[in-house]
């Protein structure tokens, strides 16, 4: 039984790995990806693409495909953290609510969320 996997930021250099990975071990990659992205890093890796983002609630429950066994969410705003971001927000925190509704209404079995220190930005000490 193939196993489904959703993968957001796919299009990136850590997602675009992840999605590799997943084809080479025989699932079933689904990914989203906003219209204005270049999918060249995964140019070679047969997937089912999605145009949608992640700030989008609809798009992306659109998307996400029914009983989906894992969502990878790669997908973020690796700008340095700042004070009031408005953009940021949306795409991490946002962007992650949208990702965890719909993968809840999707009865997906696993959640596996990536992030980086652009979360809390650097810190002294």
């Amino acid at each position: 039984m193939t196993k489904t996997a959703f993968v957001t930021g796919a299009t990136g250099f850590v997602g675009s790995h992840i999605a590799r990975e997943l084809h080479r071990q025989g699932w079933e990659v689904h990914v989203l990806a906003r219209a204005t992205s270049s999918l060249e890093e995964i140019s070679d890796v047969p997937v089912t693409l999605h145009s949608g983002d992640v700030t989008d609630a609809v798009s992306v429950r659109m998307a996400m495909p029914q009983s989906v066994d894992a969502v990878f969410h790669v997908a973020a705003s690796t700008n340095l953290w700042a004070r009031k971001n408005g953009q940021q927000t949306r795409i991490n925190l946002e962007g992650t609510r949208n990702l965890l509704d719909a993968a809840e209404a999707a009865g997906a079995g696993r959640f596996i969320h990536t992030s980086s220190f652009a979360a809390w930005g650097a810190l002294d000490g």
